[in-house]
């Protein structure tokens, strides 16, 4: 049921939205986590833990750099995200919802 899916998540609450990618990374979906880069590293750093999660569970993933409030970056991450898992999106059986 849930092979070739993906997703893209901006995790803002970690434990919530934790849950929510690790529990699709169990179900093999390809995920992509955005993070907003602040002045102490933190979000990356968070991100990245997340990261290792997913992969811990055989799910493939990647993170994704973007201010999800300028609708040019998150064009600019479905770009990055899709191009990324290209031979995962040979068939597209959905479009992208562009922009917030």
């Amino acid at each position: 049921m849930w092979g070739n899916k993906m997703a893209i998540f901006t995790i803002t609450s970690r434990s919530i939205d934790e849950a929510i990618v690790l529990n699709l990374a169990k179900k093999d979906v390809t995920i992509g986590i955005s993070y907003f880069e602040d002045e102490t590293g933190r979000n990356i750093s968070d991100t990245a833990d997340v990261l290792k999660e997913v992969e811990s569970f055989g799910s493939n993933g990647i993170l994704l750099s973007a201010d999800i409030l300028r609708r040019d970056q998150v064009n600019k991450t479905i770009d990055e995200f899709l191009s990324h898992f290209k031979k995962y999106t040979t068939k597209k059986t959905w479009l992208p919802r562009r922009g917030c």
